[in-house]
């Protein structure tokens, strides 16, 4: 199911997302260690969906880039994604 903001989701769907959120932060904070935090972005203005970013920052400045380059690097990511696999 698709929609559009968080409180659309059925409380089902909350919990099952959040949990996962939940799972994903963990392996973050794995993968890149203590001195980093998995930070939790919840989107939908860009594209018309909620959907959740967890990111590794370092400190609250990071947490608020929102500069990305044209055209990321596909290999790093590709390797990242390998690295934060469960």
């Amino acid at each position: 199911i698709q929609v559009d903001r968080l409180e659309e989701l059925s409380e089902e769907d909350y919990t099952a997302v959040m949990q996962t959120v939940h799972k994903v932060m963990k392996r973050v904070a794995e993968v890149f260690g203590p001195e980093y935090r998995a930070c939790v972005k919840v989107m939908g203005f860009d594209v018309p969906h909620v959907h959740v970013h967890v990111l590794p920052c370092r400190d609250g400045q990071e947490f608020h880039k929102s500069e990305h380059p044209a055209e990321p690097d596909h290999d790093a990511l590709e390797q990242m994604a390998k690295k934060l696999m469960f």
